[in-house]
């Protein structure tokens, strides 16, 4: 039986390689060299942001891995069968990547550095005063690998750290919300590390924005469909919303189009708040592979009706 790399914004080849000396008992090819007849010899698609109706003509496919940490693409492919199970990578690193770009986020917020850099464009000597770090309050919106790795840190600097997840279970220091308005009164800074899932889609919107502290901080490194940029744009132009900083959006790359673009209080960067280790990656899916073979427990797996 194969397996197949799917990866059409780059890495099939990267990832193929180390897939098969992590598994070198298995045939592992590249989508760009499948052919036809080899399809029915796949069981195992390993995939990034693949084709929609990719996994049409698997007849023996029995699972799909994504290469992160996300699995909304392949969720949302109608093609996918019902019986297929789904995974996807567990890295450490990946939280701490993560947290550390909530964390300067954040701190760039408390420094103001909006006014900073507004300043240095204008030749403007200007001292702004800024918050002390405890009457900061920052709020995490899901307690995943994620959401628990940015609190966690953003707690060790000194903010006040809150929760929003389904569960009102412990959390370590963190307190917890189930109660979505209950978690965002009183937060300056709020970071999205939702999946993507029908309930989350469009989450970042007006209303949320209403409901924080004036002139707070928005942080987005889950995913583009998660924020309404248009309520975005408008609640910082009445200054409800101070600054944000996005690092993913519907369309990658952002179109030169985009009016975010313009908006010297919006932060843009290119996806880059945490990567797969694509070694640790091809390490992962092997061992869970192969274990799936032996006791049909898939490390990774999600579950598909939660989305996550």
């Amino acid at each position: 039986m194969s397996i197949v790399i799917c990866s059409p914004s780059g890495g099939e080849r990267v990832w193929g390689e180390l897939l098969r000396l992590a598994l070198p008992g298995e045939t592992v090819i590249e989508s760009a060299t499948l052919s036809e007849h080899e399809r029915s010899s796949v069981e195992l698609v390993v995939c990034w942001n693949q084709p929609e109706g990719y996994f049409r003509g698997f007849p023996n496919l029995r699972v799909v891995f994504s290469t992160g940490a996300g699995v909304d693409h392949i969720l949302r492919d109608h093609s996918l069968p019902d019986r297929v199970r789904v995974g996807r990578i567990i890295d450490p690193n990946f939280g701490k990547q993560a947290a550390e770009y909530s964390l300067f986020a954040a701190l760039s917020h408390r420094r103001k550095l909006t006014t900073i850099l507004s300043s240095r464009q204008s030749r403007t000597w200007e001292r702004s005063s800024f918050s002390e770090l405890p009457d900061l309050t920052a709020g995490v919106m899901g307690g995943g690998q994620l959401g628990l790795a940015c609190a966690d840190l953003l707690a060790s600097n000194s903010f006040t750290t809150r929760v929003f997840r389904k569960s009102k279970d412990a959390c370590g220091i963190h307190r917890v919300e189930t109660d979505l308005a209950q978690f965002l009164t009183g937060l300056d800074i709020v970071v999205c590390t939702l999946p993507l899932t029908e309930n989350s889609a469009g989450i970042l919107n007006a209303e949320l924005f209403s409901n924080l502290n004036p002139g707070a901080c928005v942080i987005n490194i889950a995913r583009g469909e998660h924020l309404v940029e248009g309520d975005l744009l408008a609640a910082l132009d009445r200054g409800q919303i101070g600054s944000a900083w996005l690092d993913v959006f519907p369309v990658e790359p952002l179109p030169v189009t985009s009016p975010l673009w313009n908006d010297p209080r919006v932060f843009i960067t290119p996806h880059i708040a945490a990567f797969t280790d694509r070694k640790h990656g091809a390490s992962f899916i092997a061992k869970s592979w192969s274990d799936f073979g032996e006791t049909g427990v898939l490390e990774g797996e999600i579950n598909r009706l939660r989305g996550y």
